[in-house]
């Protein structure tokens, strides 16, 4: 079963630190992070889950085959991260940015083939597309906010 596969790779790939970087929560560093690629988008949500870092994952597109992801295979992966995924599906909405670093919003802006005006430096606080709304290669202009 896969939940028996995922605990057998963490078993072999996962050291705790106790040292985290926010508070009192444990930070997981997966020493080669697996390959998605062609796997069902459930597969990496539960993966993702069980480390820990379900809230971490952004899926780019409405399909449910993987067909990029932003941690490649064999890298290593620190469970606070973000992880983009984009999926084999057409429709693609905008995701609420609010907390974002630039460097997050840069990643998902070129797996998403979307352009974006910074306004600012530090974190998003505003984009000027809603959380939720489709864009498209006609409409796929986004600018963002950023304050310290």
């Amino acid at each position: 079963s896969i939940t028996n596969n995922i605990s057998v790779y963490l078993r072999e790939n996962t050291e705790d630190s106790a040292n985290a970087s926010s508070g009192n929560e444990t930070v997981k560093i997966i020493k080669s992070f697996p390959s998605f690629l062609n796997k069902r988008k459930e597969d990496i949500i539960d993966y993702m889950d069980t480390i820990g870092a379900g809230e971490n994952i952004v899926i780019i597109g409405d399909g449910n085959i993987i067909v990029k992801q932003s941690i490649q295979y064999g890298a290593q992966y620190v469970t606070t991260q973000k992880i983009f995924i984009e999926t084999d599906g057409e429709i693609k909405k905008i995701p609420d940015m609010n907390g974002w670093s630039r460097k997050d919003v840069e990643v998902f802006a070129g797996m998403a083939d979307l352009i974006v005006i910074y306004d600012g430096m530090g974190y998003v606080s505003e984009q000027s597309i809603g959380a939720g709304e489709i864009f498209t290669a006609e409409n796929n202009t986004i600018t963002v906010k950023l304050v310290v």
